[in-house]
């Protein structure tokens, strides 16, 4: 009914008009003869009026028998892509067969293979999570088909990449309060940077200073001195190689090896960062892989450096105004590592010009040391000089900020008062009358004691509660 009523407006001239007055409308047909002109128009408006109605149901009959791409991933700039995977409106294949031809062209430079895992969705595989800087396009081919014979329309042109070249992980490791004044980065990445970009887009900022710093980037004999070293920087370093830190040097071999560090970056700033300041890191956008791909945002790195290297002198003490205890140790505690060589460099003398011995360390398996210490006894209200050379330094060969308060004087208290017993059990001799050591130490002359005698009651006058029991064998 609604193409019929289109239809008759459509030879009416679009128009639901009366003639004008006194004037009949012409028809194509009258009672006494044919209006040739009329009948070719009318015929012209029902031959246009028949296609526009037709090509609407046309349109929608092919559009409902073609098939399309419901769905594409990934697209756009995505980072871990292992798979592709399409998705189509139709059966493809029938179920269960998997002799359908891939059915687009895939431009990859990653390897993989392509699979049906049903009859709308194709997947392909990648043989490893791709890395930075890759692109890829993939187009169906020409001429595909539905497993129903349908054409697919719509888009059929696809492509992702995996973005520019950022930092997975670093050492030291981000967030990190102790790092050196000079200290040197390692950037793990996921995947390789040209050194140019790094050089234009990679800088530090340091609290306090408002300008931004260069970074220098170590390269050839410089950068393979220091990754030379990697059995001595230990777990924390090949943690960064692998994805969860579980290889060690025994476990990966030099191929492996060789293959990650080509994506390690090794830089410093230009600058020396002060003591117990804070900085940043800044990887920044336009860091370019050499697909040329690049990072579309900064990423900053927060570190702060750690304290200035002094030296401290802690011992026990009866309350902050007294001197050491001249029965206990007294140490030397570092804010920095120091070789165990130079650290037995430091003397403790007592008043008499006696030298105190340090308390030994193993160097092969301590090569350095945050503290050292000399044990007691030491002479009771006494004055002790501690003396630590000039040519004292840290790891990173930084001299003692306050070196000027050595040589030190360290100031024993007195001993404490002390009554005790050899130990918590003795054994009595009933023929030598009962007796038992006890040491005394800084208590009156005279001191009132009580004594435990067996067999009497505890409340007896002259005796005091305990556990006393005779044997006699």
């Amino acid at each position: 009914m609604r193409y019929f009523t289109r239809l008759l407006r459509c030879v009416g001239g679009g128009k639901r008009t009366a003639p004008p007055r006194g004037r009949k409308r012409a028809l194509f047909l009258t009672r006494d003869r044919w209006n040739p002109a009329a009948g070719r128009r009318a015929i012209a408006w029902l031959a246009v009026c028949c296609l526009w109605i037709g090509l609407p149901a046309l349109a929608a009959t092919d559009t409902e028998e073609a098939a399309r791409i419901e769905l594409v991933a990934p697209q756009g700039t995505v980072k871990g892509v292992r798979q592709i995977m399409v998705r189509f409106s139709d059966p493809m294949v029938a179920l269960g067969d998997p002799r359908l031809p891939m059915p687009f062209e895939l431009d990859c430079p990653a390897g993989g293979s392509g699979r049906w895992a049903d009859p709308r969705t194709w997947v392909y595989d990648f043989t490893a999570e791709l890395a930075a800087g890759i692109r890829c396009g993939l187009a169906l081919k020409v001429n595909s088909k539905t497993l129903a014979g349908k054409s697919i329309v719509g888009e059929t042109r696809f492509a992702f990449d995996t973005g520019g070249p950022v930092v997975r992980a670093s050492l030291p490791a981000e967030g990190s309060v102790a790092i050196d004044e000079n200290q040197i980065f390692i950037l793990a990445l996921d995947g390789q940077a040209t050194a140019e970009s790094i050089a234009a887009h990679v800088h530090c900022t340091i609290d306090g200073l408002a300008e931004r710093v260069e970074v220098d980037v170590l390269k050839g004999e410089a950068r393979e001195q220091l990754l030379a070293q990697r059995k001595l920087l230990g777990y924390d370093y090949f943690r960064l190689l692998g994805e969860n830190g579980a290889e060690s040097v025994q476990q990966m071999k030099a191929e492996a090896i060789q293959q990650a560090e080509s994506q390690l970056v090794v830089l410093r700033c230009r600058r020396a960062i002060p003591p117990e300041t804070g900085m940043r890191l800044v990887w920044g956008k336009g860091i370019a892989s050499p697909s040329g791909v690049v990072t579309a945002q900064d990423r900053l790195l927060a570190f702060k450096s750690r304290p200035p290297f002094i030296a401290r002198v802690r011992c026990q003490r009866i309350n902050a105004a007294a001197g050491c205890l001249p029965m206990l140790p007294v140490t030397v505690g570092f804010s920095a590592p120091v070789a165990v060589e130079k650290a037995g460099l430091i003397r403790l003398m007592g008043p008499d010009g006696k030298t105190y011995a340090q308390k030994p360390v193993d160097s092969a398996k301590n090569p350095f040391i945050d503290r050292l210490t000399f044990d007691g006894p030491f002479p009771e209200r006494a004055t002790l000089r501690l003396e630590i050379s000039a040519g004292l330094m840290d790891d990173a060969g930084r001299t003692l900020a306050n070196a000027a308060r050595f040589p030190l004087d360290v100031a024993t208290d007195e001993y404490p008062p002390l009554a005790k017993f050899s130990g918590d059990f003795g054994i009595i001799e009933a023929t030598a009358g009962g007796v038992l050591p006890v040491t005394l130490r800084n208590l009156e002359s005279e001191i009132a004691a009580k004594r435990l005698v067996p067999g009497q009651p505890a409340s007896a006058q002259d005796s005091v509660a305990g556990k006393l029991r005779r044997f006699d064998q």
